[in-house]
């Protein structure tokens, strides 16, 4: 009863714990926010079966590896956008526009133990210490992919609520690994 007290009285902090007193994990049930602009500092990209990928507000080797590993966070204080889509021809370059459908599950933690579905764009805001702040699924958009495989652009635009997020990049000379990371 104490500890759900002081959860309530610092609900806009955050509240977890350890097993041992009775709070929940502190990745368990992120909560849902509302979507700030950013300003994307480092663009990454996996290809599996699905292309996936993560813009953020900040740079490093963390940054590069989150659409590898989509249930890592940033490890700092910002934003990260990430979101998958499927080319059934399995293209380097996948020309196209593809849409990102509203309705997405928010996940039952802030990160993902699986990739993030097909479709589905998520805004996450993380704090100071890097942790997650929360989630929002967009509520609508598209990614549209133009070139050839030696130049190879992708725009993406999304909705959170109402909220834009448009961001645009070109890959030049595919790489031999993944993730790509510009």
């Amino acid at each position: 009863m104490k500890h759900l007290l002081l959860c309530l009285l610092a609900a806009s902090t955050g509240c977890g714990g350890g097993a041992g007193d009775g709070g929940q994990p502190p990745d368990a049930a992120a909560p849902v926010l509302g979507y700030q602009t950013f300003t994307t500092r480092t663009r990454s990209m996996s290809k599996d079966q699905d292309f996936q990928i993560s813009t953020t507000d900040v740079m490093g080797p963390i940054a590069c590896a989150l659409p590898a590993d989509q249930s890592a966070g940033i490890g700092t204080s910002g934003s990260q956008i990430i979101l998958a889509f499927h080319d059934p021809n399995f293209q380097n370059c996948p020309v196209g526009t593809y849409a990102i459908r509203s309705g997405c599950q928010q996940p039952a933690t802030g990160g993902f133990s699986m990739q993030v579905p097909d479709g589905c764009a998520y805004y996450r805001r993380y704090d100071q210490q890097g942790h997650l702040l929360g989630t929002l699924p967009a509520t609508a958009g598209a990614i549209s992919v133009t070139g050839t495989e030696s130049a190879c652009t992708f725009m993406v635009n999304l909705s959170f609520s109402g909220q834009t997020h448009a961001d645009t990049f070109t890959l030049t000379s595919w790489p031999m690994s993944w993730p790509w990371c510009k």
